[in-house]
């Protein structure tokens, strides 16, 4: 009967290790280290090339049609581990890992600077050495994009 019940303890003291791991894993999400110094190419553009090229800090985006016009937008972004509502300047480039992207584009010079700054939330999905798919959170759509 004593062998049972060391072997029962044991069973328990596994199980809740492999949950405390697993949560672990989870909540620590992907690393900025993935996802910078690329170029990802979004998938399923028929008449338009769009990619993202990240930095620490900041994602430049370009548009090419097929009149090979450019246009280039640039956000400022941070991982997060949760939805945030509102974005804050101070993680940026200082946060590298989350499970969420939170990105506003970057002011400029046109910029009214009393006016806020919309913020984009989008969950990374999926993300390896040659593949990235970010959920859009408002509109629940994906974006597929590969490594360039």
């Amino acid at each position: 009967m004593k062998i049972k019940t060391n072997y029962f303890k044991f069973a328990i003291l596994i199980a809740m290790l492999s949950l405390t791991n697993f949560q672990a894993f989870s909540q620590s999400g992907y690393s900025l280290n993935e996802i910078i110094g690329k170029t990802w190419i979004m998938s399923g553009m028929t008449d338009k090339t769009y990619e993202d090229v990240y930095d620490n800090t900041t994602i430049t985006s370009s548009l090419k049609d097929n009149s090979e016009k450019k246009y280039v937008f640039k956000f400022e972004y941070y991982l997060s581990d949760s939805i945030e509502d509102s974005f804050d300047p101070n993680k940026v480039g200082k946060v590298k890992t989350g499970k969420y992207l939170i990105e506003r584009p970057l002011k400029d010079s046109k910029s009214n600077p009393n006016q806020p700054q919309p913020i984009t939330i989008m969950e990374i999905k999926e993300l390896s050495s040659s593949r990235l798919v970010l959920c859009n959170i408002k509109q629940q759509n994906n974006l597929v994009f590969t490594k360039k």
